[in-house]
């Protein structure tokens, strides 16, 4: 077994049930740690003064629920995610999510390859419900055939 209890004893809460190909491909479940880091009072100064150890940065998230049990089609891997949730009766889309503080950017292919969009968000340092929904409301739009 190539789990990560094997590789790292002791070091990332489950282990023995976390293999290397789910960490390569982000699919391990693991919560993101910059989650909480963005609930800080003041995150833009404190990511500016603070420095984290790879263990203090696990045991952040060590307490918290799984990332995004409810959306079982997400993944992740070697730079692209795979999503089914936007477009299910057209296939997953495939592209990239990456975010600055402030900002965040989706940039995505439809199934068929014949749609793409990208789109970058203000966010401020979190982007609030109503901006999630206008934005997974404007991917969809531009990716999914219409139903």
């Amino acid at each position: 077994m190539n789990d990560i209890e094997r590789q790292l004893p002791g070091v990332v809460p489950h282990g023995d049930h976390i293999t290397v190909r789910q960490l390569l491909d982000h699919t391990s479940g693991l919560a993101n740690y910059t989650d909480v880091l963005l609930k800080k009072p003041d995150p833009l100064r404190d990511a500016q003064k603070a420095t984290y150890t790879p263990r203090q940065l696990i045991a952040l998230v060590a307490d918290m629920h799984p990332m995004n049990p409810e959306r079982p089609k997400r993944f992740y891997g070697l730079g692209l995610e795979s999503n089914g949730n936007t477009c299910p009766s057209d296939g997953p889309v495939v592209g990239h999510t990456g975010e600055v503080v402030g900002y965040q950017t989706f940039s995505f292919t439809s199934a068929d390859g014949e749609r793409q969009v990208t789109l970058s968000v203000n966010t401020g340092l979190t982007m609030p419900d109503e901006a999630a929904a206008a934005a997974v409301k404007a991917l969809s739009t531009a990716l999914c055939h219409a139903e």
